[in-house]
């Protein structure tokens, strides 16, 4: 929940230490789209831009799914949010077509970031560890 309290500190700060939840809707509104968009714009690049218009209806419907109404209302939503986008990122760079020390960085420091973010991303950071030791051990012989 790190990545969550800090959000929230920062639009605190942001506000001039005055809380203000409507604010805090408007800043998860803005960070669901944000993320929404990012996932369209990445799987597009990966699968190619005829599937544009697929994944973009996938990840719309998807979205607006009226599961956790309640907790954007209470602005309590972002951790999630966080937790889909470094998730997805670090998957990105881990299972790129190129190995490089950068991509092994940023796959750490996105899993890293992950853990952060709720307690699932544990689970993530230790897949991606073993994911990326076989891939090492397998560069290697």
């Amino acid at each position: 929940l790190l990545l969550n309290r800090l959000s929230s500190l920062i639009v605190f700060e942001l506000n001039g230490r005055v809380w203000d939840p409507i604010l805090s809707m408007i800043f998860n509104a803005t960070f669901h789209s944000f993320t929404i968009i990012f996932f369209i714009y990445i799987t597009t690049k990966v699968f190619g831009s005829q599937y544009f218009i697929s994944i973009a209806l996938a990840f719309g419907l998807v979205s607006l799914l009226p599961t956790g109404w309640d907790n954007i209302l209470w602005s309590f939503q972002a951790q999630f949010y966080f937790y889909l986008l470094t998730g997805f990122v670090m998957i990105y760079f881990a299972f790129s077509k190129t190995i490089n020390c950068r991509g092994i960085v940023l796959t750490i420091f996105f899993s890293t970031l992950c853990y952060f973010s709720i307690s699932a991303g544990t689970i993530v950071t230790i897949s991606v560890i073993i994911v990326l030791s076989i891939g090492l051990i397998q560069a290697l012989f």
